[in-house]
């Protein structure tokens, strides 16, 4: 009982970290789906987003998500992902925001606050972001490839419990089988750092199917 009040004292005190968080910007075919109206919606710039929204982009999607804090995200085409929680208080009286990437390709540029922790959940990895500029490429199986432009991060595997720390310059992908594999990034990955993640995808165009 002692611990609950103290916690619920705690949470009066404690001033939000990473705040609201926006759509910046957003192209192609973006939708959010919410909690309150238990349905999907096209994603509009100056939407806010909430805990348990989900966001997910077509073909020829992407969208920035932008908090008060400076922290940006990114979604390229075909990304399927969820804002699992957001400013969660801990035991520790820390506040803990989440993002979970079940599919596609996450950039990100956390500015981590002291009195914050901010992780990226994928099928297969936990990856807790240690001040970092980063992306996620997660395969609909699940395959995890985190690379580290700058920072670090802590990833921890999913399946086996290994912990490893992915640096700047460095590549950890994590298996569906538990395996993980860490490298340095090749020059073709690290061009991805200065890729234009606003601009949207191009896609060809079908013939539309004749009427009968």
């Amino acid at each position: 009982m002692k611990q609950v009040l103290t916690l619920f004292l705690v949470a009066l005190l404690v001033v939000p970290v990473f705040g609201k968080v926006l759509v910046n910007k957003t192209a192609g075919t973006v939708e959010i789906f919410s909690d309150a109206t238990a349905a999907w919606s096209n994603s509009e710039i100056g939407r806010e987003l909430v805990q348990s929204d989900k966001i997910k982009t077509g073909a020829d999607g992407r969208t920035e998500l932008g908090f008060s804090n400076g922290t940006k995200i990114w979604l390229r085409e075909n990304s399927d992902c969820t804002l699992t929680t957001l400013e969660q208080l801990t035991d520790r009286g820390s506040l803990q925001s989440e993002f979970n990437v079940f599919s596609g390709k996450v950039r990100a540029k956390v500015k981590l606050p002291k009195n914050g922790s901010f992780n990226f959940k994928t099928p297969t990895s936990v990856c807790a972001v240690r001040g970092t500029d980063l992306a996620l490429y997660v395969t609909p199986e699940g395959v995890t490839q985190l690379m580290v432009f700058e920072g670090a991060v802590e990833n921890v595997n999913g399946i086996t419990g290994e912990i490893t720390t992915t640096r700047s310059g460095e590549s950890t992908t994590t298996n569906t089988t538990g395996t993980t594999e860490q490298r340095a990034l090749t020059t073709e990955e690290k061009s991805t750092a200065k890729e234009n993640w606003n601009e949207p995808t191009k896609v060809t165009a079908t013939a539309e199917p004749e009427k009968t």
